[in-house]
Formats: C-alpha cells, structure tokens, sequence
C-alpha cells in the first residue's frame, strides 16, 4: 500500500502536533520512527531571493519535486510549495506532500515524466489522518508542453552520467543548474534513460533548491540559477554543472 504523509514548517513550530513534529496528517502504515529518520529530512524548501525580491505570488514559486529511494525499499515521491504566510501573516513557509510507495520494479523515462508532471498532490490539508492508497493518484491528463532535443554538449551531458554513478556510490553530490528550470523533466527522462536499472533504482534527486544539500540518499539536485559560484567552499568536493554560467567543476572527468 502507498502510505502519505503531510508536513508544514515555520519559524515558530506553530503546528507542532504528534510529539512535537509538523507532520500535519499521516497514513495509518506510517511510524513515528520512519517519519523522524526517513521522512522529515525530505521536507524542506528555499525560496528564490529574487522572487522574494520582486514580492511575486507564491503560486509562481518553483515547487520542488523529491525522488527519494530508502534502504527499507520504499521510494519517497513528494512535491514542496512555497506558501507565502502562516495564518498569522508572519513568517513565510512552506507545504510538503509525500507519498511512499513499495519499491517500484521499474522507473523507466517515461514512469519517471509520469510521476513529476502527473502526481496529484495535495497543497494544504486539515485531517490528522491520510488514507493508505493502491495507487499513485494521477491527473488525467497535464498539458506539459514540448521543449524540443536537449540543447546541452554531449560530453557535459555524458560526464553528468558518469558522475551520477559515482554519486550514487559515495558521498559526493551532483549540482546542476539549467539555463531554465522547463529542461529539467526532459533533463531527468534522459537520465533515466541513460542510467543502468540499478542504479535507476537508486538515484535520488530534488528538481529545485537554492542551497546546497548534503542529505542521505539525495544524489542529484538542481538549483536556481547564480545559487553555486566558482570556489563555492560548500561543494567544493562535489561536482557541479552549471549549463547556464558555463561553469563546470575541475573534478570531472575527462
């Protein structure tokens, strides 16, 4: 079954229920152990400077999209979104929807193009307790659009491959940043299609953040644009693709 949980944060913890976390609703499968260890570290959001800058509306935030695969066998698919203020009108937030699902026998390209633009997630909820689930809930049907053949160097989009196998493996992460955030679905497909299957099976990623991050099985992470400079000390050991600046870290491979 596909259990789900809920999760909401701000500065002051005003939602804290079930012991203290902020989880805010939850399938009945879900432990209170598996959520703290496996769960929570998945349930985050930085929002853009820039659009906070330019004071636009939360709905025009990138949302973040969590692929996640756990030891126990269970894959985490989850969506994050930016919400501009708690009902107190005073610190921004943010909503994360997860589902877990039992470990899936096949992420193909187009599984993978499936789940990030067909999950039907939910944007605020106001029950303590979630349903378990037979299926993943999908929208019938979601106007993606076409951004046409991946306009990136073959030999960069070849090193990604190389390093994301080495990332999977270590401890190193992959950075990469897009001229625009519309290529990352069709960037992640062709992963997928590149990836051998153990290693599909694997791979974790996040399609948005701003910050790096150094979380437990997250291997892949896209971030906003001018977010990771040259000789950034925070990643200095792990590799970054910037497709947008032409910056490529000195670790690549040849």
């Amino acid at each position: 079954m596909i259990q789900q949980h809920c999760y909401t944060k701000t500065k002051q913890g005003i939602f804290n229920k079930h012991e203290g976390y902020d989880t805010v609703a939850r399938s009945p499968g879900l432990t209170e152990s598996f959520i703290k260890e496996r769960i929570h570290p998945f349930c985050f959001y930085h929002p853009s400077r820039l659009l906070q800058a330019k004071r636009v509306p939360a709905e025009e935030f990138p949302r973040t999209l969590n692929i996640v695969h756990f030891p126990e066998g269970q894959m985490l698919i989850g969506q994050t979104i930016y919400v501009e203020s708690d009902y107190t009108n005073q610190h921004s937030t943010f909503f994360t929807h997860n589902y877990i699902l039992p470990k899936p026998e096949n992420l193909s390209p187009e599984n993978i193009g499936t789940m990030l633009c067909r999950t039907n997630f939910l944007t605020e909820t106001e029950w303590d307790q979630l349903l378990e689930l037979k299926e993943l809930p999908l929208h019938d049907s979601i106007a993606t659009g076409t951004v046409g053949p991946l306009p990136f160097d073959q030999h960069r989009m070849q090193q990604l491959i190389y390093v994301l196998l080495d990332a999977i493996l270590g401890i190193k992460k992959v950075y990469v940043i897009l001229p625009d955030l519309v290529w990352v679905r069709p960037t992640l497909m062709w992963i997928y299609d590149q990836l051998p299957k153990d290693a599909a099976q694997t791979l974790g990623f996040t399609t948005y953040s701003r910050e790096p991050e150094k979380k437990q099985f997250l291997h892949l992470i896209f971030m906003e644009k001018g977010s990771i400079l040259p000789g950034d000390a925070r990643v200095k050991d792990d590799y970054i693709l910037d497709f947008y600046s032409g910056y490529f870290s000195e670790n690549l491979p040849d």
